[in-house]
């Protein structure tokens, strides 16, 4: 297939290995060797993915994979109600809309548990005190 046949495709699913070495690749492509679902993988291959990705106006993924890669999704909806994915949250990452929370605002961010989580939450106030007692300096 030609890349002009590609462009004119309506979209690529990607599967759960490739959507977790570009989460990870995102975060931190350095980290794509350490990471335990990626050992036959390498940064190299992150940017063919990019690459090859580039082909395509729209890309898809399905709640099963979803949940094969992490345990929240993190997502927008549209007025129109379409919903874009933000963020997927992976082991021992977390996840915060920084703007709404420092102006005590309505996050334009919702959260999706896609597997048994564990959320803690900490309010304004809670963590304004915790930066008190440990500065982040």
């Amino acid at each position: 297939m030609t890349r002009a046949e590609l462009a004119r495709k309506s979209g690529l699913l990607l599967d759960t290995n490739l959507l977790v070495l570009l989460v990870i690749g995102q975060y931190d492509p350095k980290r794509i060797n350490g990471h335990k679902r990626l050992q036959s993988y390498t940064s190299e291959d992150y940017d063919l993915l990019l690459g090859f990705m580039s082909l395509f106006r729209t890309f898809a993924t399905t709640p099963n994979i979803l949940t094969e890669v992490s345990n929240l999704r993190v997502f927008q909806t549209t007025p129109d109600g379409q919903e874009y994915t933000a963020w997927i949250a992976v082991d021992y990452q977390s996840f915060c809309d920084l703007a709404s929370f420092r102006n005590q605002s309505h996050t334009r961010f919702s959260v999706q548990a896609l597997a048994d989580s564990t959320l803690i939450t900490i309010s304004y106030a809670d963590m304004q005190g915790s930066i008190d007692v440990y500065p982040l300096h």
